[in-house]
């Protein structure tokens, strides 16, 4: 049984190093129990340039610190504006299951795997509509899949307004 595995971790992908006029700075410290110590980092903020010049993400308003997944996801998909700081790695996967289902099984995966050299290839997640539908999977033959449903099937949603940093 083929295991595919997505992994989504939250990064920071909006955020803006910047030390121009009207900028910020958020202090984040984050301690770790397990071994005893504390870090502090500091986060500037500032205008973002060329694509992301004029918008305004959570704009000034007082940054929250999720602490769970659950915290992360519905900071991100509420109607607020929101300056979301990240004190750690968010790992989704195994947090919402896994599922067995018919996939597909391309031929230059199965020519890959006859090769027997340790590559193994990628089996394919079918949309609707079966393996009449297989999205790429060129040649292909039905598998059996396991894949983690953390972003698959059940993406993470992002609303307007905002602001990812850490």
């Amino acid at each position: 049984m083929q295991i595919l595995r997505l992994v989504i971790v939250a990064v920071a992908a909006f955020a803006v190093q910047g030390t121009q006029a009207g900028s910020s700075q958020y202090s984040v410290e984050q301690s770790s129990p397990k071994q005893g110590t504390t870090s502090t980092a500091s986060i500037s903020t500032g205008t973002a340039p060329g694509l992301a010049a004029g918008t305004t993400g959570g704009g000034n308003i007082a940054p929250v610190y999720p602490a769970s997944l659950d915290d992360l996801k519905n900071y991100l998909k509420d109607s607020q504006p929101r300056v979301i700081i990240l004190t750690k790695t968010f790992d989704f996967r195994g947090s919402e299951g896994t599922k067995t289902e018919t996939g597909c099984r391309p031929k230059s995966n199965r020519d890959c795997l006859a090769k027997n050299n340790g590559y193994k290839g990628q089996d394919v997640i079918l949309q609707s509509g079966g393996m009449t539908n297989t999205g790429g999977c060129v040649d292909g033959t039905q598998v059996k899949i396991t894949y983690d449903l953390a972003g698959s099937k059940n993406p993470l949603v992002v609303s307007s307004n905002k602001t990812l940093r850490g």
